[in-house]
């Protein structure tokens, strides 16, 4: 690893003055002095190796790159909007094109022509919300039902949701690394979506304290020896308008979680667990008609299987991909082939893979951010798929990294016990 000179930022907090006194909690969040400095939405520019961040004021966004150490401000919140007057979360999309959320409208701004255009607007009661980055369509769920909006079209591609039929939301109580119920596909023309049968799951009184008097909230939970929800996954074609679901089969009280689309749009993995969640079957479907087509393979545990990632597939492979795994007592990266053969394991050793972080532009090198130190550090990790693992920031610490899209470089966040936060750009070795 190599720092780069041009961009250090050193935060710190200033104890002047303080030696000789006891602080309080109250010290802590009433005096600007003792907060760690941090920068405001700093992030890199998808395809490039600029970064921008927002001024402490945020009055301003600045733009910065690798090759110059001058900086130039390119925005105002106002330039994207002229109502606006507080800089909002952006998505970029590209070197000049962002997107962002105002006031129930979904935006796409041109940072060449300086001009934002409305593409859709959300409605208001929407839940569960998932762009699709190319084409801006909307994902949404209401009343237990899916819709999708598209310019200025909203369509309900489930219809019959109601109390006990819920789509598009998570399933299993969020377990298995679940924290959604859509998943877009690569192209951005089908959409898999979550479907949950539950009025056989009986009702759990949940009070929220929250009022006053407490107030009960009923919450379907499947309690053990009872009887469970059953879900299934359908896929939504927007070039057609059909609606397929894939074909899990028997038993219905099983988990289907880590759902994963191939590059090329053609099929579905899905990491299926038994009930008594100590059998994993990743399963290879065909998104045409939801077939199954094979069973990749199999793990299993006396104890339990906890399968919390989906798939990665490899940049510029459509048959081989990443799998995380614990089955050799610490959660590693292994790389698979769709014939099912394990290639080679990534990443080995006694440390936890915490964070797979993607491949640089060749597929040759995959980035991941490891809990080393017995779980005390951050680290980031890169690996050629044969096996080969180099730690690219070796102080311990903790690291908080992000990478460029080539993987070249990368803002790291680093602090420890005698370091207040460092925030650094650098270059991988």
């Amino acid at each position: 690893m190599r720092r780069i000179n041009s961009f250090i930022l050193l935060c710190f907090v200033c104890l002047s003055g303080f030696s000789q006194q006891k602080l309080t909690i109250d010290d802590v969040f009433t005096r600007p002095e003792l907060n760690v400095k941090n920068i405001r939405g700093l992030q890199w520019i998808p395809g490039t190796h600029s970064y921008v961040w927002i001024t402490d004021k945020g009055t301003a966004m600045l733009r910065a790159s690798v090759e110059k150490e001058t900086t130039d401000t390119i925005l105002k919140p106002s330039d994207i909007l002229p109502e606006m007057k507080n800089f909002v979360p952006l998505d970029w999309r590209d070197a000049d094109h962002f997107s962002f959320n105002y006031k129930n409208g979904l935006y796409s701004y041109d940072l060449k022509e300086k001009k934002a255009t409305l593409k859709c607007s959300i409605d208001e009661t929407a839940e569960n919300t998932d762009i699709e980055p190319k084409t801006l369509a909307v994902a949404f769920t209401k009343e237990n039902n899916l819709f999708i909006t598209s310019g200025d079209k909203t369509k309900n591609i489930s219809g019959d949701g109601k109390s006990g039929l819920v789509y598009g939301t998570t399933v299993h109580q969020s377990e298995f690394g679940i924290t959604k119920g859509t998943y877009w596909s690569p192209s951005g023309n089908q959409l898999a979506f979550y479907r949950m049968e539950e009025e056989m799951v009986k009702e759990y009184p949940i009070v929220h304290i929250g009022t006053f008097p407490a107030t009960l909230s009923p919450q379907r939970y499947p309690m053990a020896g009872s009887a469970s929800h059953f879900v299934t996954l359908g896929i939504y074609n927007v070039s057609s308008g059909k609606t397929i679901y894939v074909k899990t089969g028997e038993p219905k009280e099983q988990y289907l979680t880590n759902i994963a689309w191939s590059p090329d749009d053609q099929y579905i993995l899905i990491a299926i667990v038994n009930r008594a969640q100590n059998e994993m079957n990743l399963n290879q479907y065909s998104a045409a008609d939801g077939s199954f087509i094979k069973t990749l393979f199999t793990e299993s545990d006396p104890q339990w299987v906890e399968p919390m990632h989906p798939a990665e597939f490899v940049t510029g492979k459509k048959d081989q991909f990443i799998w995380q795994s614990e089955k050799d007592g610490f959660n590693h990266l292994y790389l698979y082939d769709l014939a099912g053969k394990q290639l080679a394991q990534v990443t080995s050793g006694k440390v936890v893979v915490t964070e797979f972080l993607g491949f640089d532009n060749s597929g040759k090198y995959a980035f991941a951010e490891i809990a080393d130190n017995n779980g005390l550090d951050r680290k980031l990790i890169k690996c050629d798929l044969k096996g080969k693992m180099t730690i690219i920031t070796n102080e311990s610490g903790s690291n908080t990294v992000s990478l460029c899209s080539d993987k070249l470089f990368f803002i790291n966040s680093f602090s420890n016990l005698k370091t207040p936060r460092i925030i650094a750009l650098n270059q991988v070795s």
